[in-house]
């Protein structure tokens, strides 16, 4: 198996996989997954109830969240990572993390994932669903704590479902199986979040897909980390694109609302603005088309 994003020296993350750990278990990635994330769950829930609850307020609720949020995909992926390590056997290799070029290819991510909403802001504009102004009392201290949450809160998950799930599946299944079932996983865990609307699940599904089959392509996990942590904090941290009842504090640079004349169906809901609407999810599908392309063109799906 060749590397079909840059060439290096060493083999692909699924050829170090395979070596070190090989098919035996495959079955269980998806319900280990399943468990660690469920313990996580209720740790960050047990650490909200008695130390973030009690001094919530409407001010910090959106922070206080977030706290809660990388407790529980941190809590996770130690859970994962234990698995990996002394069960399986496996190295960081084998989840597609590697030093060379990591800067840049955190970089590229970077600029693919402000291309990404970009797109779906822009398309959003031009349609009148968004009415844009400047954040006049930015907070950078609030603002770097966006960044480093959604960075952590990224690489957890991607370590999770594409260097975990995705690559033991893919040890005894097709690209395309282990592709739909690990995003499957992603979008029915997003669905406890409570309350989200269909078209977000199936934003966060199509997401999924995206993102592994550029892994895929790839074999970069720093890549498609700097672009999930991008996509989400640049929605945040520089539009401001929040849902209703919560507080940025100033951590963005811009204040990004649903116009009056918004189409809930093109552009989401009060809740979840943009990623719950038609236009995003366009966006998202098309994203994941190119990639597929792609890959097919470089045989990553042989």
């Amino acid at each position: 198996m060749t590397h079909t994003y840059q060439k290096t020296a060493h083999r692909s993350s699924l050829e170090i996989l395979q070596e070190e750990a090989g098919a035996k278990n495959w079955w269980l990635s998806l319900p280990l997954a399943f468990l660690a994330i469920a313990a996580g769950s209720l740790i960050s829930g047990a650490l909200s109830q008695w130390l973030l609850l009690p001094s919530m307020t409407d001010a910090n609720r959106l922070l206080l969240g977030m706290i809660s949020l990388s407790v529980f995909l941190g809590s996770s992926l130690v859970l994962i990572l234990l698995v990996a390590k002394f069960w399986e056997r496996r190295s960081l290799a084998s989840f597609g993390l590697w030093k060379e070029k990591l800067g840049f290819n955190l970089l590229l991510g970077t600029a693919l994932g402000f291309f990404l909403v970009l797109l779906a802001v822009g398309f959003n504009l031009l349609g009148g669903q968004l009415h844009i102004q400047v954040e006049k009392q930015f907070n950078l201290g609030i603002w770097l704590f966006f960044l480093v949450n959604f960075f952590f809160q990224a690489l957890a998950e991607e370590m999770i479902y594409r260097g975990f799930v995705m690559n033991k599946l893919r040890t005894k299944l097709d690209l395309l199986p282990a592709v739909l079932l690990n995003s499957l996983l992603f979008a029915v865990i997003h669905i406890f979040k409570g309350g989200t609307p269909v078209l977000y699940i199936l934003n966060v599904f199509l997401t999924g897909i995206f993102l592994s089959l550029l892994f895929a392509l790839t074999d970069n996990l720093w890549l498609v980390t700097g672009l999930h942590a991008a996509h989400n904090m640049i929605y945040l941290g520089v539009f401001g694109v929040i849902g209703a009842g919560n507080n940025l504090q100033h951590g963005s640079f811009l204040q990004t609302t649903l116009s009056s004349q918004a189409n809930p169906f093109l552009a989401g809901s009060q809740s979840e603005p943009l990623s719950g609407g038609l236009i995003a999810v366009i966006v998202m599908a098309l994203a994941a088309l190119l990639t597929a392309y792609l890959a097919k063109k470089k045989q990553v799906f042989s």
